[in-house]
């Protein structure tokens, strides 16, 4: 057999030769120094894995159990840093009157609560490892087997980030994002223009959503630009990675890491009233499946655009 044949489907993930199989779907491990080494070995064995699934799809399920498995322990090792126990001893009389000693792992879920409740830091974190545990529990216990390969990709970088939150020092969020949070605020619910690369769109609701401070400063910003007619949603969410933002009264400038620059700024041109009225109407005239669907789509992708962000300026 020739354990080096490309599997086909990889294709439809943009992946006809392995160099693009890696640049696309190998995610390598990016670690701040206070990561154990541990975990970064297990990340470069994941690694390898990963990239061996080009010939073989179902590989690629075999590198999210491993990561799941490496979450679980890098609990353990936190725990251990922190003087939390990780196991628990009970004694149990057996039918001869003999006293046996019963040691058992405390359970993943305890250890996240125990230790979120230790370190202030981690408590906005608790949602986002219980998250990743309940994604554990589905991938460990499936309630139907088959094979996902490069569709658990997007478990991957949550996971990493996870890790890297969960061993970090220090808050890595800029000083001022909190002063350029609220200075956002006042753009609210107005009719924007978005100009970017000679382009003018029309936007609502911008929102910083998070920035970090990691040998420069980098924020994650967001906008819901106001679709024509012919979309299916009146909104759709467009998100930046910045190194620069400046609020002024009535302006926002920000620019890329590509280098273009970005200005919003408020308008009352008629036109443009007229279509943020319409997307509002738009959005009282759905039902409820289709409002639960929009409601669903535009967080999803900003969450993942958010992760993808923190992947790349954070860690390292």
């Amino acid at each position: 057999m020739n354990y080096h044949t490309p599997d086909s489907r990889w294709e439809l993930w943009g992946a006809k030769t392995i160099e693009e199989h890696i640049g696309k779907n190998v995610i390598k491990g990016k670690f701040h120094e206070a990561v154990p080494e541990d975990i970064k070995k297990e990340w470069l064995t994941a690694e390898y894995m990963m990239a061996h699934a080009f010939y073989h799809w179902d590989m690629y399920d075999e590198v999210v159990k491993k990561l799941y498995l490496t979450f679980e322990m890098a609990f353990q090792l936190k725990a251990k840093m922190e003087d939390i126990p990780t196991s628990i001893t009970k004694t149990k009389k057996l039918k001869n009157g003999e006293v046996k000693e019963l040691t058992t792992n405390v359970r993943l879920v305890e250890l996240i609560d125990t230790i979120c409740n230790k370190i202030p830091r981690l408590e906005e974190r608790r949602m986002q490892f219980h998250q990743i545990r309940k994604n554990r529990n589905s991938v460990s216990h499936p309630k139907s087997y088959g094979f996902a390969g490069g569709s658990y990709q997007p478990h991957i970088i949550p996971l990493l980030n996870a890790l890297n939150q969960l061993f970090l020092k220090k808050d890595i969020l800029s000083t001022d994002y909190t002063l350029l949070a609220e200075k956002i605020i006042q753009f609210d619910h107005q009719c924007l223009i978005v100009e970017l690369n000679d382009k003018k769109l029309l936007g609502v609701n911008p929102i910083l959503v998070d920035s970090i401070n990691n040998k420069g400063s980098y924020y994650f910003f967001t906008i819901s630009l106001i679709m024509n007619t012919d979309f299916e949603f009146p909104y759709q969410s467009k998100t930046f990675d910045l190194i620069n933002l400046k609020i002024a009264e009535s302006c926002i400038v920000g620019k890329t890491v590509e280098g273009n620059t970005i200005k919003i700024y408020s308008t009352e041109k008629k036109e443009n009233v007229e279509r943020y009225e319409f997307a509002k109407k738009r959005i009282e005239a759905m039902n409820e499946s289709e409002l639960t669907e929009f409601k669903m789509l535009s967080p999803f992708a900003v969450a993942r655009d958010h992760d993808r962000f923190t992947y790349n300026y954070a860690w390292e």
